[in-house]
């Protein structure tokens, strides 16, 4: 059993994070025994450290900074013959990127994520849809669309207060676009994802499919997907706003997202 850590959130609102999606996606297809903790945001740092999770960086003043996703692996798997093979020592992984990649080395007899000889290409993909989407408060992010509305809508009081004042200090005060504004950031998103599209079209004109690599999911969907489907929660699936990404691309994100949905399940 992997004990998966996620960050906590209103009743019934979830998984709502884009990274630790990320791996709730690859939990899912590979189909591997999971369990979630959700953790409200003062204690992840806390409980991850006593735990022996490893951090994920350090602040300019050496404090550990601890993240969600995170997991705690005991290793049981099955061989061919389905005969239980057990660690006697459990791993503790962090990040969503090193966590896949983890996953995929651990259980080789599981989907794979990784294709061989596709590893540095999705690396190079996945560090590009990041510098082109944008780091948290660039003009190309979502970030300053949706992070406004996560405390409120989104978190409990106790990680409410934390998330406004740890993102104050990173990006200034979360305070909502006025109309124009967030016309114009909408724009300038929905430019970013016709690049992304066009990059994805490029493999799909040869293999078709809607995937990264054509007709394979692998985990660069997954880190797409994480992204999409933490704004799905936020904004609210009937909302004009998702509505209105889903339609981006003749209708690609939504086709996109209707494929992947089998693995998006959140039950436990």
């Amino acid at each position: 059993m992997i004990i998966f850590y996620d960050i906590a959130a209103k009743e019934n609102k979830g998984t709502w994070s884009p990274n630790t999606w990320k791996i709730r996606y690859v939990l899912n297809y590979k189909k591997l025994p999971y369990k979630t903790v959700y953790l409200e945001y003062p204690d992840i740092a806390p409980i991850l450290s006593s735990l022996g999770i490893p951090p994920s960086g350090r602040t300019s003043t050496g404090q550990g900074i601890y993240t969600c996703p995170s997991i705690i692996d005991d290793h049981l798997d099955f061989d061919s013959t389905q005969n239980v093979q057990m660690s006697p020592q459990p791993t503790f992984v962090t990040d969503s990127y090193n966590i896949a990649e983890y996953l995929e080395a651990t259980y080789p007899s599981t989907p794979r994520i990784f294709p061989s000889g596709s590893e540095a290409l999705q690396k190079a993909f996945y560090d590009n849809v990041s510098a082109l989407i944008g780091p948290p408060w660039s003009k190309t992010h979502l970030s300053p669309l949706i992070l406004p509305a996560i405390p409120q809508n989104i978190l409990n009081p106790i990680s409410a207060e934390h998330f406004i004042r740890t993102r104050t200090e990173s990006f200034g005060p979360l305070e909502e676009l006025d109309k124009q504004a967030r016309e114009e950031q909408w724009k300038k998103v929905e430019d970013s994802f016709k690049v992304l599209d066009r990059w994805m079209s490029k493999n799909n004109t040869q293999n078709g499919g809607e995937w990264v690599m054509g007709d394979t999911i692998t985990f660069a969907d997954f880190a797409i997907a994480g992204l999409l489907n933490g704004a799905r929660v936020v904004l609210g699936e009937e909302s004009e706003d998702w509505q209105k990404m889903m339609g981006w691309c003749g209708g690609k994100w939504k086709r996109f997202m209707d494929g992947l949905k089998e693995y998006s399940c959140v039950d436990n």
